[in-house]
């Protein structure tokens, strides 16, 4: 039973602690609420190591299905460790720890608890091709006993397969499934009910996209759906009588999808009816009650006021009291079929001895003024939760009582590639740069480090005791060097360069424009290119020359007019994009040889690679007219990207505490942090991820050939060991390059006097930008 706000008894407002497994452990953490109506204080209620399944919320007890003894995806899933354990809310005491004795065979998806406290468990079978086989309902009494179990699969029979989503039952014993399913080619969201026997009543489907199922006060069972790529909400009751949906309701009419759920309203992770019929709403900006009547919004929290670092998946089930509970799942996204690292909190009013000690605290940060604070600036989509946590860390611990405020731009992915950048790049140009920036791939990274908007990182790091070069990958961190200093600093990376057979690869180790214009002229009749177009191939060939056709690291830009010819000239070789067509995936073009090389990210794990080409793999850089004499085999071309890059604003006023908190994203927490998009600096967290992995890959010997993944491994340490480049990208000139490059392709001019036309343009820009 998700209807969890009739059931709870009212919570006094005392200090209650956090628990460990045993409910033992103290750790209570108060935070200052700038932006909610009060204070709240946020306490770690439930934070096992196992990986957790699913929860449900009856009266004042939390129940949730984990593994015992299983930690990370690396180990094999045995439903004899899988428990179901209760936990009392309001001491924090663990009730009970059953077995579940699930069959091995089957797959733990959802559970729910009735108004008598049966707990039910969905689980699937499936085959080797993960299509289900079988679905079964498991009974247990609020004891943990066994009840009854059965096969549900019936009530799914008119469809080829099915992926259960959600769960409730409500308070006459139906239960109500959410599954997305397949029936040919066709794939579609249904809501299918069935009775206590688990017989089918009825199904609803012809739903675009349905995010999850939840209840009013009086047990209605609704669905929260969306169209048209959300810019169409709704919710809907499921009407046992009618056997289809109720009145549905616009939420997006309602005036819910607006910048009050804290610039992220493409996203809500939960909605439930409180007793005065408000609507509840969680979602990646916090904690909302919108009156459906007025169309008022009352924020109760957000989760950076908390100083709490969210997560889009999380649940929050209103309590009586004005308490949350909220389930952050950080992992696993929205498919129960996965176990996911799950953490409970409860976050309850302060206490009158929180709030004296909140406020003290709050005029004390004020006295030292606005030195004191710093801005954390990002665009919405690229920030890492371990990142979000450290700020979220930095602001709870700091002993001076400074904090990193966040200036996010832009709240989706269109707003990040347009007037999230603009905004971000009007910032810097104006002067009011914030004081942290965390730099997206679009930004001009070179031009705006030369123009000395960012501060030089090297003494920092010399006055850093606890930063010592051999603990990191030094030709990492070089590699974004401008005249020798360091205004910018990857947390994580990756490598990007070139994948293909080794036989189609043979004698080719790195290539300038005539090695590449060889090895195609040596496969005439194969795509050497996914995207064998004109502009296509002009991209690839730019990510690793960029620098060498127009820089300014000199102090005075300098354009190579001849390398930018080989380039177009090898481009104008293929196909206009206009012409091009082959609807053909990757797969199957290799598989029937008409693509021998692809592009992306340098693996450690070379198993995609293996199965695609079907022997073992080369990796080879982007062509490039290296300028580097110290530039080692097999590392030329090879691009070092990351979405991870922070740096510091010159016109900061506290660069020491943001070189504090910038020292906190090296440490062994973040940089082994899996939620990290990338590779770590950290050396030691690089080689325990290569050995993870080898042992993850040992128990699999009859799918993974171990002597060919240590190849890879020791291909994949090579290259990195000895990359040593970016890609210093800049958006207006290679907008400038492909604009002009169109009149060659199109024979509107010669390449002479397109490359004429694009040095003095560049020559122009750059001149401007200074």
């Amino acid at each position: 039973m998700k209807r969890v706000f009739l059931a709870f008894l009212i919570i006094t407002s005392f200090a209650l602690v956090s628990c460990d497994r045993n409910g033992t452990e103290e750790n209570e953490n108060t935070q200052i609420s700038d932006l909610a109506t009060d204070i709240y204080t946020v306490i770690t209620l439930a934070a096992p190591d196992e990986l957790i399944y699913d929860e449900s919320i009856f009266q004042n007890h939390l129940y949730y299905i984990y593994y015992q003894g299983i930690t990370t995806y690396s180990h094999p899933i045995d439903n004899r460790q899988a428990m179901i354990r209760k936990i009392d809310i309001t001491d924090h005491a663990v009730i009970f720890d059953i077995p579940l004795a699930i069959p091995a065979e089957q797959t733990i998806q959802l559970m729910d608890i009735d108004e008598d406290g049966n707990i039910y468990v969905l689980t699937r079978q499936v085959d080797e091709r993960w299509e289900c086989l079988d679905i079964y309902l498991y009974q247990f009494t609020p004891d943990g006993e066994i009840a009854r179990a059965k096969s549900i699969l019936p009530a799914f029979v008119e469809f080829d397969n099915y992926t259960p989503l959600d769960f409730i039952i409500d308070d006459d014993g139906n239960g109500y499934i959410l599954s997305y399913v397949s029936s040919g080619n066709e794939f579609r969201a249904v809501i299918l009910v069935i009775d206590p026997d688990g017989d089918l009543l009825f199904y609803v489907d012809d739903i675009r996209y349905v995010g999850f199922l939840f209840q009013d006060t009086k047990g209605q069972v609704y669905l929260y759906a969306s169209e048209n790529r959300g810019h169409i909400r709704y919710m809907a009751a499921i009407d046992l009588h009618t056997q289809g949906l109720g009145e549905i309701t616009d939420i997006t009419a309602h005036g819910m999808m607006t910048d009050n759920f804290g610039n992220v309203s493409s996203h809500i992770s939960s909605l439930s009816y409180l007793e005065n019929k408000n609507l509840f709403t969680a979602n990646r900006g916090g904690v909302y009650e919108h009156n459906m009547e007025d169309e008022t919004l009352k924020t109760w929290f957000t989760w950076r006021s908390l100083d709490v670092a969210f997560d889009e998946t999380g649940r929050a089930y209103p309590l009586l009291g004005n308490q949350v509970l909220w389930a952050d799942r950080p992992h696993g996204g929205g498919d129960p079929g996965y176990p996911k690292h799950i953490t409970y909190y409860l976050v309850r009013p302060a206490t009158a001895e929180e709030i004296a000690t909140a406020e003290e605290r709050k005029r004390e940060i004020e006295e030292q003024g606005d030195n004191s604070n710093m801005t954390f600036g990002y665009l919405g989509w690229y920030m890492s939760k371990p990142i979000l946590e450290a700020v979220m860390t930095f602001n709870r611990t700091n002993p001076s009582g400074s904090r990193i405020e966040i200036k996010q731009y832009g709240s989706s992915f269109t707003d990040i590639t347009e007037p999230g950048l603009l905004e971000l790049q009007l910032d810097i140009a104006s002067g009011k740069c914030p004081d942290i920036l965390f730099l997206p791939p679009d930004l001009s990274y070179g031009l705006f480090a030369q123009q000395g908007v960012f501060e030089n990182l090297y003494p920092y790091m010399e006055a850093d005791d606890s930063f010592d070069w051999m603990d990191y990958q030094e030709n990492i961190i070089r590699a974004y060097e401008i005249d020798e200093q360091l205004f910018a600093l990857p947390i994580v990376y990756h490598i990007e360069g070139m994948i293909g057979s080794a036989t189609v690869l043979d004698g080719f180790s790195d290539w300038d424009m005539d090695g590449i214009e060889a090895f195609a002229n040596r496969f005439p009749d194969s795509q050497i290119f996914y995207q064998p177009t004109q502009m296509g191939v002009l991209d690839i060939c730019l990510k690793a020359n960029t620098r060498h056709i127009a820089d300014w690291s000199s102090g005075e830009s300098t354009f190579n007019r001849s390398l930018l010819i080989k380039i177009l000239e090898f481009a104008h070789r293929y196909t206009s994009d206009s012409r091009y067509s082959d609807n053909r995936s990757m797969e199957e073009r290799v598989a029937e040889g008409d693509l021998l090389l692809a592009q992306g990210m340098i693996p450690m794990d070379n198993t995609y690679w293996l199965d695609l080409f079907g022997e073992q793999v080369s990796y080879i850089g982007f062509p490039t007219e290296s300028n580097n004499d110290t530039a080692v085999i097999n590392a030329a071309g090879f691009i070092i990207n990351s979405y991870n890059v922070v740096a510091v604003s010159s016109q900061s006023r506290n660069k020491d505490a943001a070189w504090q908190f910038i020292s906190s994203l090296l440490t062994k927490e973040i940089q082994s942090d899996g939620n990290m998009n990338g590779y770590p600096l950290l050396k030691s967290s690089m080689n325990e991820s290569i050995t993870l992995m080898r042992e993850r890959y040992a128990l699999l010997p009859e799918f993974i050939d171990i002597t060919l993944l240590d190849e890879n491994v020791n291909m994949f340490r090579e290259i990195n060991d000895n990359a040593y480049q970016i890609r210093l990208f800049d958006r207006q000139i290679d907008d400038i390059i492909k604009e002009e490059a169109g009149a060659y392709f199109s024979g509107q001019k010669s390449v002479e006097d397109v490359v004429a036309i694009i040095e003095n343009r560049v020559g122009i820009y750059v001149k401007e930008a200074r």
